[in-house]
């Protein structure tokens, strides 16, 4: 009951990411489809925010993400994300310390998909071009497991994202400013996320972007994962990190934009010492 009523009081203060949006939508009639492709390699997992753990093993873990937006009316779309994950795993190195943690697991791949998501965003006002808008968000627990490698493709778990997001353009620059409260059963632990991200367009059709993300658990759920599970840090509990990340979008047509970036943890908990690379397009009709 009291977690009810927790999820309630939330609800009335954000009125409302697990994708950190920004709060332009798309006008009535139109459509968004983004096909975007994430990869990362490491032999290393920040642990407890300052210390690290070793792997003797390499994992390289590949995303390709499909994502879609409709616009019903001028301030509201509906919106919907599918992952694919692929994950493959090297041979030992014998080179590393003997304070490597082995993950004694056979080399290959697995791949299956991840969690689904759908969701709802609305912009609730817009003065002197500052606009505001909020996002709900269902992820379904449509991802699997591999256990004998200790690998997952997503979460095991329903959960809820409520996210407020504020921002403006300016003749050449933007900024948004996103929190976000997220909600997870099955014994996950609940967290908290904010992003904020500044843009600078030198170009009409170039636009180069900078942002800072930071995801923390409230550390309320008492799953504990298999040990294998947690030295591959693929979805485990109480993850937390502190990121950065920096894009590029170049627009080939009114309608077709490309985009390319990298993002990378500054500090975090059973997630990757190593940054990630990647790669889009999109189109707009």
């Amino acid at each position: 009951m009291r977690h009810c009523f927790l999820l309630l009081c939330v609800f009335q203060m954000l009125i409302g990411n697990l994708w950190a949006q920004s709060p332009w939508n798309l006008t009535k009639g139109q459509k968004y489809f983004q096909l975007n492709t994430s990869l990362i390699s490491y032999r290393s997992l920040f642990y407890e925010n300052s210390d690290e753990i070793l792997l003797y093993q390499p994992i390289t873990d590949f995303t390709l993400n499909l994502v879609g937006e409709y616009s019903f009316k001028d301030d509201f779309i509906v919106l919907a994300r599918v992952p694919l994950k692929i994950y493959l795993i090297g041979e030992k190195d014998s080179n590393l310390p003997s304070t490597a943690n082995p993950l004694n697991i056979e080399p290959g791949y697995f791949s299956a998909f991840g969690n689904v998501e759908v969701g709802i965003r609305k912009v609730l006002f817009n003065i002197r071009d500052y606009k505001l808008s909020t996002q709900v968000l269902v992820q379904f627990p449509t991802g699997s497991q591999d256990i004998n490698r200790g690998l997952s493709t997503g979460y095991n778990a329903m959960a809820l994202f409520s996210s407020l997001t504020l921002g403006k353009i300016f003749e050449s620059f933007h900024f948004f400013l996103s929190t976000s409260i997220y909600f997870r059963n099955n014994r996950y632990s609940d967290g908290l996320e904010a992003w904020v991200e500044f843009g600078y367009r030198p170009l009409k059709k170039l636009l180069i972007m900078g942002m800072l993300d930071w995801m923390g658990s409230m550390e309320n759920g008492n799953l504990t994962v298999p040990a294998r599970r947690s030295l591959t840090g693929t979805f485990v509990n109480n993850q937390s990190y502190l990121a950065y990340g920096f894009k590029v979008n170049y627009e080939l047509k009114d309608y077709l934009s490309l985009n390319s970036g990298f993002n990378g943890a500054i500090r975090g908990h059973f997630v990757a010492k190593s940054p990630s690379l990647n790669l889009g397009v999109s189109v707009k009709f």
